[in-house]
């Protein structure tokens, strides 16, 4: 959605490229807060006796933590420094109008977000570990062929 909206927005203010998508953004999210105030979540079901709760420090200095941490931030570097570079790429390198720029960001976010449809099956069945590890194995392969 927000790529469609900054390419549909983008000019509305010819003095300020841009300044239209923010703000459009920005009545969104707040149409989105909105509408959140409004949403009945039930409560969680508790199920038999919970141990007391885990000091913040005890999480902290568990492996799996630091291992979650640690590939959590790999990620969003890597995502970061790809997903910056490219539309730029896109633009002004290759010199594909704003349109296809849209289009294959969408594209980009609908393959990062479908396969969520299916990954707690897959974790169901192999486990945490394994999925994150290849998934750590895919986004390296596919940055390796990218440089």
């Amino acid at each position: 959605m927000a790529p469609f909206i900054a390419d549909s927005t983008r000019n509305l203010i010819p003095s300020s490229p841009f300044l239209a998508t923010y703000l459009t953004i920005f009545f969104v999210t707040i149409l989105a807060g909105i509408l959140l105030l409004f949403t009945n979540l039930d409560s969680p079901v508790t199920m038999g006796e919970q141990e007391d709760p885990r000091s913040l420090t005890d999480i902290i200095k568990q492996r799996n933590f630091i291992t979650s941490t640690l590939i959590t931030a790999i990620s969003y570097m890597i995502m970061g420094f790809v997903m910056i570079a490219t539309p730029l790429a896109m633009e002004k390198v290759f010199l594909m109008n704003f349109s296809s720029v849209a289009v294959a960001l969408t594209i980009h976010f609908l393959g990062m977000f479908a396969p969520s449809l299916i990954t707690g099956k897959l974790i169901q069945k192999f486990g945490v570990k394994n999925i994150s590890g290849l998934g750590y194995f895919i986004i390296n392969i596919k940055c390796d062929n990218c440089i």
